[in-house]
């Protein structure tokens, strides 16, 4: 499974954490170690420390089996909060942005008359998780078969096929004003 995927599916808890095991993958991969011996395991709730929000070790297949040979973990800023503690020292950081990020995206409009022939009593939660999906999900279900453009719906084992035409596309803007936090205390 790539990285990405994993992320999006919420199996690793974030890119930084991702970014971490790939690297180090990559690292092992160059210093010469087998592909076929390499395999990532992910800490069960009860294997974790108290502040770890996720926990994965990397092992190695050897001729006593397997062994953990790395250890990468989300600690959050747990490491931080108690070397600010002990020197009683405030080591939060954060920075004011400027100008706003701003963040375009597309969204459904969906018009219930269009869609009611085509799925009759399903309208309700078809609406529902088409406005709830990221952009890259709905351009997932948005197939082209000959020059007709339809959305695969599928809800409740059916498969339907949602004429494009009936959903208006939109780009929205949105401004965020965020504060860069590299660290905060708890």
């Amino acid at each position: 499974m790539k990285l990405e995927n994993a992320i999006e599916k919420k199996i690793i808890n974030n890119e930084i954490l991702a970014y971490f095991m790939g690297r180090a993958y990559l690292f092992l991969l160059n210093i010469g170690i087998d592909r076929n011996k390499i395999r990532f395991r992910q800490h069960k709730k009860d294997e974790m420390a108290h502040y770890a929000k996720d926990c994965w070790d990397i092992e190695l297949h050897s001729s006593q089996g397997w062994i953990e040979c790395v250890g990468i973990a989300d600690r959050s800023a747990f490491d931080l909060t108690c070397h600010g503690k002990a020197a009683n020292i405030d080591l939060s950081y954060s920075e004011k942005l400027d100008d706003p990020i701003v963040i375009k995206e597309w969204r459904p409009i969906i018009e219930k008359k269009n869609f009611i022939k085509h799925l009759k009593n399903n309208f309700d939660a078809f609406e529902k998780e088409i406005k709830s999906l990221k952009n890259s999900e709905l351009l997932e279900m948005m197939i082209t078969e000959e020059s007709e453009n339809f959305i695969n719906y599928k809800y409740k084992n059916e498969i339907y096929k949602v004429p494009c035409e009936f959903v208006e596309f939109k780009i929205f803007e949105k401004k965020l004003y965020p504060m860069l936090l590299s660290h905060h205390s708890e």
